[in-house]
């Protein structure tokens, strides 16, 4: 008797192309959620799902912040980026209290004359700090469920942090893979939002000989899935300003490393783009102190002096120095014993 056949007629449902067929048809590239101003460039893909992570302090989520407020009213983001379509934010936060994430996302409104009202149906939606737990079932379900309720649909939904909203063990490949699952799930039924998981990196001295910047903590799972991964680093001597770089950027050009500063004045916050890597910045920054103090004197310093007063190392002055002339911004005459002193153009 032969065996019965499980197979049924119908139509194929996968789709299956010849190499011919995409040479002469080639799928469409992938749109940008954040584009640059450079042509086929940006920070995300629209639809993708990964990491914006670094270490404790970073400036992690004051950056999902910003994205999530330039998406939802159109701006940019970052004050560089520009928003491909503006749609509905979704920030699911456990890390601080409600007040902090609300202060935050207030003072960056504000920062850009920005007010509740002009939101419209596109908005920031917000869970804080509510015991939400990715992992747990009813959980999930209950957020799908409300991000299927929003319209517009989402376009970006953070999650902020990782260890936070998962019980499982971050080095634990099989603990991993079920988050990711998860968060695929979710992205299922939000089709087309981007989804960013704000996650920590290892401690500095774990990998000793990666030259580059802080690697994230966990098991190889997360960082195989993700579509992208931004990488967030500071230094304790500038605070307010970190260093972006793309760890990995699927099916997209990785945007070049540059730096954000953090501007605090008040009930008003913003974040700033500016070209370069930190030792760049601690450069402007040198260069910035320097031309105060200069100002504070009339009659000029010496190198001596500016040491003294900006308190940096004499590398670090030099080359400020020589960019501040370069610039036209301030030049030197001799002074005694052929002493160079420094003064405003």
């Amino acid at each position: 008797m032969a065996a019965e056949n499980h197979c049924t007629a119908s139509q194929p449902s996968l789709r299956w192309f010849d190499l011919k067929g995409w040479c002469e048809n080639p799928p469409p590239e992938p749109p940008w959620l954040l584009l640059q101003p450079n042509p086929g460039a940006g920070l995300w893909i629209e639809g993708h799902a990964g990491f914006i992570q670094g270490p404790p302090g970073a400036g992690k989520t004051w950056l999902a912040c910003d994205l999530a407020i330039a998406i939802a009213t159109g701006g940019r983001a970052l004050g560089r980026f520009e928003v491909n379509e503006a749609g509905t934010s979704v920030l699911i936060s456990e890390e601080g209290c409600p007040g902090s994430l609300y202060a935050r996302l207030r003072k960056l409104m504000r920062g850009r004359g920005v007010e509740p009202d002009v939101l419209g149906a596109e908005m920031v939606v917000g869970l804080a700090a509510q015991g939400f737990h990715l992992d747990d079932d009813e959980h999930r379900r209950d957020l799908i469920a409300n991000l299927e309720s929003l319209f517009p649909r989402p376009k970006l939904v953070v999650f902020d942090s990782l260890y936070r909203i998962h019980c499982g063990n971050e080095n634990s490949t099989a603990d991993m893979s079920r988050f990711v699952a998860q968060i695929d799930e979710v992205k299922q039924h939000v089709q087309g939002a981007a989804i960013v998981v704000i996650h920590h990196s290892r401690k500095p001295g774990i990998e000793k000989n990666r030259e580059t910047g802080p690697i994230m903590r966990g098991s190889t799972v997360l960082s195989g899935w993700a579509d992208a991964i931004i990488t967030v680093n500071t230094k304790r001597n500038a605070p307010n300003i970190c260093e972006v770089s793309c760890e990995k950027q699927r099916e997209g050009a990785p945007f070049e490393t540059f730096t954000v500063e953090r501007r605090i004045d008040g009930d008003r916050a913003m974040l700033l783009c500016r070209d370069g890597g930190l030792d760049e910045a601690r450069i402007r920054q040198v260069m910035s102190n320097v031309s105060d103090a200069l100002e504070h004197s009339g009659d000029g310093l010496n190198v001596s002096q500016l040491l003294d007063r900006v308190k940096v190392r004499r590398v670090d002055l030099i080359t400020a120095l020589n960019r501040l002339k370069e610039a036209g911004t301030a030049n030197w005459e001799a002074g005694p014993r052929n002493a160079k002193i420094w003064k405003l153009a």
